[in-house]
């Protein structure tokens, strides 16, 4: 008690209210008033520190102000205690977890300032209990994280076809305006007779199809993009690959396609084929690859479908 004397009288100035006066204030402020000593030990505690930790005041005396730290914050605190008696800094604010008289950890704020004497330097620190404040920053963190999963979710849902989960037109025509100005290999397909299928056994059979075909095609694709951009008709993406490359890929693809037999839940087995034209860049721009690639189909369809029709150097030409 006799240091917290010595700490007011080296405060204080001539003309300066009585110590008295410092005391009163000391001992009713909302916050906890320490006075910490060498070796991080308490020399005095202001009586509101019972009401922030459920400790009395004069249980404090001689204790280190670490043993009330939760292990995983005495580190730190630790820390920012030796660097100010030590002389490195001479002020700090810090946040940790202090033991509460009932068992619970409560978050405390504490603000501590060096004081030097004839006893080398020592510490003046007020700690405030911000327990309701931690609550609300939980409260808002976990408001945000909810609010970024739902914007993630609505951008999943703005950029994906949910029948077959694939990308979506307006997805896939975006990755493709950045593709188109370096080096890759489009490819567009269009199931062969989709339409029987819908006539024979119903829509709902035709969208059990198209979700069988999209499967296939993100097996047979894994370094692509696979996008259904219509009906029936898909579209494959292939970053840095050459024609020779994609025309192998989409030949495998149809071949395995090819070899696929699926029982629909009205119990028809259908298999499926498709015709593909691929077309390369350069290009002026998306726009540009998607016509050349959408002329190729339509010659693998002319040709018979279930079959890839890709373009030669010679018959690459600007589309105006």
């Amino acid at each position: 008690m006799g240091k917290s004397m010595s700490m007011a009288e080296a405060i204080m100035t001539t003309g300066a209210p009585p110590a008295d006066l410092y005391r009163l204030i000391t001992e009713n402020v909302c916050d906890g008033v320490l006075y910490i000593g060498f070796g991080d030990t308490c020399q005095y505690a202001s009586p509101s520190v019972e009401e922030i930790i459920g400790r009395d005041a004069t249980a404090m005396f001689g204790l280190s102000i670490l043993d009330l730290v939760h292990p995983d914050d005495k580190a730190q605190v630790h820390r920012h205690y030796e660097e100010l008696i030590g002389g490195s800094r001479d002020r700090f604010t810090v946040e940790f977890r202090a033991a509460h008289s009932n068992g619970r950890w409560i978050w405390l704020e504490a603000s501590a300032r060096a004081v030097t004497g004839g006893d080398g330097r020592s510490a003046v620190t007020s700690v405030r209990d911000i327990r309701w404040r931690k609550q609300l920053e939980a409260q808002l963190l976990e408001a945000l994280t909810e609010a970024e999963e739902k914007a993630e979710e609505l951008e999943r849902l703005a950029t994906t076809d949910m029948l077959t989960g694939l990308a979506n037109r307006r997805r896939f025509l975006g990755e493709l305006d950045s593709a188109a100005q370096g080096s890759a290999a489009l490819a567009i397909c269009d199931i062969d007779h989709f339409k029987r299928i819908n006539d024979l056994y119903g829509h709902a059979a035709g969208d059990e199809a198209l979700r069988c075909f999209a499967e296939v095609a993100q097996r047979a694709f894994p370094n692509g993009l696979v996008g259904r951009i219509g009906g029936e008709e898909f579209a494959i993406l292939l970053p840095e690959a050459s024609l020779a490359m994609a025309v192998t890929q989409c030949e495998a693809f149809l071949a395995e396609l090819g070899r696929q037999s699926w029982r629909l839940s009205s119990g028809d087995h259908v298999t499926l084929g498709a015709s593909i034209g691929v077309a390369t860049t350069p290009c002026a721009d998306a726009s540009e690859l998607m016509l050349r690639a959408d002329r190729l189909l339509y010659v693998a369809k002319r040709s018979g479908r279930a079959r890839v029709a890709a373009e030669c150097s010679g018959e690459r030409r600007a589309v105006a």
